[in-house]
């Protein structure tokens, strides 16, 4: 069963990465996202295939929102392509999503929102 909420928990930075972000089951909301809707930089992505066979589908991608765009490119996967690219290959036409409220998304970001 995939949960329906999650809280989202930071951890440290890894060697000069960005702070990693956890959700954990709680209150932010997981909802089902057209993922065809969320393809449109998909070419721009490297995937490793044997990697994307192995991943969980059941893991919700992050989804951030992108203000200044238009539908249905008004949003942005900042983790999941290999999820996205095992669920195409699949024929499967959604997945669950986090969408991001921008103070999360700005956390997400590297060096903590600076770039």
């Amino acid at each position: 069963m995939i949960p329906t909420h999650h809280q989202p928990e930071y951890t440290q930075p890894r060697s000069g990465k960005s702070p990693g972000l956890r959700f954990q089951v709680g209150t932010t909301p997981v909802r089902p996202a057209a993922i065809r809707t969320l393809t449109g930089v998909k070419d721009l992505i490297r995937i490793d295939p044997d990697h994307a066979a192995t991943v969980d589908l059941t893991k919700p991608l992050l989804v951030v929102p992108l203000p200044c765009a238009r539908p249905p490119g008004n949003r942005l996967v900042i983790d999941g392509w290999h999820r996205i690219h095992r669920a195409l290959d699949l024929g499967l036409e959604q997945l669950p999503a986090i969408l991001l409220d921008p103070g999360d998304e700005r956390t997400c970001r590297l060096r903590g929102g600076d770039i």
